[in-house]
């Protein structure tokens, strides 16, 4: 395991110029130093070759649960997860008036030439009003225009604000100079949705350059929402549906929303299921909306309270709010190296 000790890493605000340096070893435990080498090998040992990668899913869970944190802690987290002399650059917009609360990091390695774009999700530990309009504001938007396909207002309207801060580092990330070699994409919850949208983005968007296309590495998601209607996943399914993997944990709420009164949503990509024993397995057909949020969110919300006793942890209700933390998504990730006990 390699020393943290000298290890420093640097923070940018809103895609500054001025980089405020920090030592690693004052923000984060060490860790498995050789996760990042290993998540790179099997998921992407070539541009042509990218495939699933238990050890990407591990990191980029820790890089989602994280993201909740603030840059230096998501920052050294990744570092001492095997990420060499790793720069962090911090995007947010906040406007309660217009119910907007995203943010998004994007932390790269000039050694190693690889980035990872990870979205914060809701927060836990203070939702705002801004977080719930966020959620229920179903109504849709069309995306992308030429195709005629919708996704979820409430969503697409934090993406498009936060977006356009993201483009110019980014776009510097597509030239073969000065560029990262290979490009993750993760989030958890809310998180999810926006790296969903992101990777829609660049895969057929006009704001960033093609040739960061070539360097995607896969898109990560834990806990995600659905994002769009039927037409929307038809369309993005085969350009991207092959490097798209998301995470349902048990009976995880989340995914299985917005539900089916508020319109016919879908998911796209390959779904991989895990519980509490069993690290993720490829499931053939993906998790089903919700017929109500009125049924689904007041029984997860029962399932959460239930966990907290002894006696209702032996009952199993068909959705629950406790399955969506994040520290969940993080442990069944860790499942298939017993050895792996960090964060």
């Amino acid at each position: 395991m390699n020393t943290i000790s000298k290890r420093t890493a640097r923070l940018y605000l809103e895609g500054g110029e001025d980089a405020k340096e920090f030592s690693v070893a004052a923000v984060a435990p060490p860790g498995p130093a050789d996760l990042l080498q290993t998540a790179l090998a099997d998921a992407c040992p070539a541009p042509d070759q990218v495939g699933y990668s238990p050890s990407a899913a591990l990191l980029l869970s820790v890089a989602s649960a994280w993201a909740y944190s603030d840059a230096e802690t998501l920052t050294a987290m990744l570092s001492v997860c095997g990420m060499s002399d790793p720069e962090c650059h911090l995007f947010s917009v906040v406007n309660g008036a217009l119910f907007v609360d995203a943010q998004a990091f994007f932390v790269r390695s000039t050694e190693q030439r690889v980035g990872i774009l990870v979205f914060r999700g809701t927060e836990f530990g203070g939702v705002t009003l801004t977080d719930v309009f966020t959620g229920i504001h179903t109504e849709t938007v069309r995306y992308p225009d030429a195709v005629g396909s919708a996704v979820h207002g409430g969503f697409y309207r934090s993406f498009k604000y936060l977006w356009p801060k993201l483009v110019p580092t980014l776009a510097i990330e597509g030239t073969d100079e000065a560029g990262i070699d290979r490009l993750f994409i993760a989030g958890h919850s809310l998180g999810g949705a926006l790296a969903a949208l992101a990777t829609c983005e660049l895969v057929a968007g006009s704001t960033l350059p093609t040739g960061l296309r070539g360097k995607f590495c896969g898109l990560y998601t834990f806990g995600q929402p659905m994002v769009g209607d039927r037409a929307f996943a038809a369309h993005f399914e085969p350009l991207v549906g092959e490097r798209t993997f998301r995470h349902v944990y048990q009976y995880d709420v989340v995914p299985q929303l917005p539900p089916r009164t508020t319109g016919r949503f879908s998911h796209f990509g390959t779904e991989f299921f895990g519980t509490a024993t069993q690290t993720w397995q490829r499931r053939r057909i993906s998790r089903q909306q919700a017929f109500a949020a009125t049924l689904a969110i007041p029984v997860a919300i029962l399932a959460f309270v239930l966990r907290q006793l002894p006696a209702g942890r032996r009952l199993s209700l068909p959705v629950s709010l406790s399955d969506h933390l994040p520290q969940n998504y993080v442990d069944c990730s860790k499942l298939r190296n017993v050895a792996t006990t960090y964060p």
